[in-house]
């Protein structure tokens, strides 16, 4: 089940297994109909604090943009923005 998946994941130091686990969980969530929206965001904090790669990062959160409406869960949507934020001034040019 994603849920024990991403348990497990979050809760796994070494970065390439977590991902791997994040990802497993993901697969697992679609394959059965079911929300990725918190296994995207922790896999995209993953991706940009770990591996300092924001542009992974932010595939990970647009993939799952359309969950962010629908979710119940206050702190999860204000993770996935913080991280979107993260994600874009990471990217942009820093201004002289």
């Amino acid at each position: 089940h994603p849920i024990l998946l991403e348990t497990e994941a979050d809760f796994t130091e070494d970065a390439a297994e977590r991902i791997a686990l994040y990802e497993a969980a993901k697969h697992a969530a679609i394959v059965r109909g079911l929300p990725t929206l918190s296994i995207c965001v922790a896999l995209a904090k993953v991706l940009l604090d770990e591996l300092h790669d924001p542009y992974r990062a932010n595939e990970e959160l647009v993939a799952c943009a359309g969950e962010v409406d629908d979710t119940d869960e206050d702190w999860t949507r204000e993770w996935w923005t913080e991280l979107q934020a993260r994600c874009r001034a990471s990217v942009m040019p820093a201004s002289h």
